[in-house]
């Protein structure tokens, strides 16, 4: 079997360094392509317009998703989006963003996403923060350390690939509070620009994910004396009812088999937060799939296939197991997972029935990290509950620890022009104060300052101060008092 070998990169980033993000852009010499390291001080994550998330360990100067920062312990090689479907004439057809590629000169000749034309003023790479003190503030952010890339498969070249016809915007965000930054949120939407209409719609997230220290084992030097292992990393998943308290758990996960002599010990895993719109199960099946090969086991087509080796063998397609249900963790029918490998994954759901020309579909996956198993799971259960409250991270003030808090949600819209409703849910009756003020610290309005019972409330906020004067466009925050805790959400007005 072929084994990875970082040795033969071709690309080498250049780096610059926003500190207000913690965003590390790089531009690629002689492509159009444009990647850099999404990071919350906690964390980092190489991201493409191409799709692509990780760098293949391509440049030692760019992390590919080390965890902690500055730890120099990696735990992605590549991974990135499939989207399969049927077309017309009962085809079915998958186009990736990622595959089991033997460093980036091999992946890019065969990756099926191009990076998308700026149609709309739209860039195909871009950084921003809502956070109004940083130096990519937009009010159209929605977290601290955000990185959107939009790539399409119009164009691809990778060899007898036929393309579906989609658009993909990749929104990555990252928080810089504690217990909310051991993760990156990946939402894709797809986007038929094509003129045919598309059913049973699949989405995954595909992972060659591998554990290391690159200081105790390089991937970088052809020649180190401990060159990297990709073939003692263990994996599984978790599905609802494997934890208690815990029903929504779709999760794949991959460590170091001896923790790379304790040199790496750590944890990572894809977990599936929630699509837009629902998919519709088909009977007897599950709307989630988790499959895992060894490097160089995925299928070669995209629908069923004579093996080229054994001619009277029918082969699954990338579609089938989109689609297939399966759960590879343990032992099971189709192998045994337990044992240390190079292995890749791919966690999916679906299907969406119908995706028709101009039509779109939103697909949410956490990569979340810690220090072992349980840590991993717990902070994926964090990305869960951010993602259920519309990412508000709750601010705990000074007060009484032990008094039961109310929950703040989401301004709904955000960002909004002229108004915008802010929702919260009360454990019990009490003293209520929802204020709105500027970024300086400064009130602007008070909303609410009443007592009020046990229930959920949303209260309006007009863009106006106490004066009933329009204020600037510009970040502003919504703080919520009760009980002796303060929470508070970020709003964005535009004018």
């Amino acid at each position: 079997m072929p084994s990875h070998d970082p040795s033969r990169r071709t690309i080498c980033a250049v780096r610059g360094v926003s500190l207000a993000l913690g965003l590390i852009a790089a531009a690629l010499a002689g492509a159009s392509e444009q990647s850099g390291v999404l990071s919350n001080g906690r964390l980092a994550v190489t991201l493409s317009n191409t799709g692509r998330v990780g760098n293949a360990f391509s440049s030692i100067n760019m992390s590919s998703c080390e965890y902690p920062m500055n730890s120099n312990i990696e735990h992605l090689y590549l991974g990135g989006v499939w989207v399969g479907a049927r077309v017309a004439g009962g085809y079915n057809r998958v186009s990736v963003s990622a595959l089991d590629a033997n460093g980036l000169a091999e992946f890019n000749t065969r990756r099926e996403f191009t990076e998308s034309s700026e149609a709309g003023g739209l860039p195909s790479y871009r950084s921003m923060s809502n956070d109004p003190f940083a130096v990519d503030f937009d009010p159209q952010a929605i977290a601290p350390v955000q990185v959107e890339c939009r790539f399409d498969d119009l164009t691809s070249t990778a060899p007898g690939h036929v393309p579906l016809g989609l658009q993909v915007e990749l929104r990555a965000l990252a928080w810089e509070e504690s217990g909310f930054d051991d993760f990156v949120i990946l939402e894709y939407t797809v986007t038929n620009v094509s003129e045919q209409a598309m059913s049973d719609v699949y989405v995954g997230f595909y992972n060659d994910m591998t554990v290391g220290n690159t200081d105790f084992r390089s991937p970088y030097d052809p020649l180190a004396v401990h060159r990297w292992d990709f073939y003692d990393d263990v994996n599984g998943g978790w599905r609802p009812g494997d934890i208690a308290g815990d029903p929504d758990l779709w999760l794949m996960h991959e460590h170091d088999q001896d923790g790379d002599s304790g040199w790496a010990t750590s944890w990572v895993g894809c977990r599936l937060l929630g699509t837009a719109p629902p998919v519709t199960p088909r009977p007897g099946m599950p709307t989630v799939a988790y499959n895992s090969w060894r490097f160089r086991g995925i299928p070669e087509q995209d629908d069923y296939y004579w093996d080229p080796w054994a001619p009277t063998v029918l082969r699954a397609g990338k579609y089938q197991f989109l689609s297939n249900g399966h759960f590879d963790s343990g032992v099971t029918p189709d192998g045994d997972f337990t044992t240390a490998s190079s292995w890749v994954g791919l966690l999916s759901t679906g299907p969406f029935p119908t995706l028709a020309p101009g039509g779109s579909l939103k697909v949410v996956f956490a990569l979340a990290l810690g220090a072992d198993a349980t840590q991993l799971r717990l902070n994926s259960y964090m990305a869960r509950r951010l993602y259920d409250r519309g990412y508000t991270v709750p601010v705990a003030g000074v007060g009484n620890s032990d008094a039961v808090g109310a929950m703040l949600n989401s301004a709904v819209p955000n960002p909004f022009n002229p108004s915008t409703t802010v929702s919260f849910e009360l454990p019990e009756a009490g003293l209520v104060r929802l204020s709105v003020f500027d970024v300086a610290g400064r009130l602007v309005r008070t909303l609410v300052d009443q007592s009020m019972p046990k229930g959920s409330f949303g209260a309006v906020w007009d863009g106006r101060d106490s004066a009933g004067r329009e204020v600037g466009a510009g970040g502003y925050l919504a703080r919520l008092e009760f009980g002796g805790r303060v929470e508070t959400v970020r709003m964005g007005l535009v004018r």
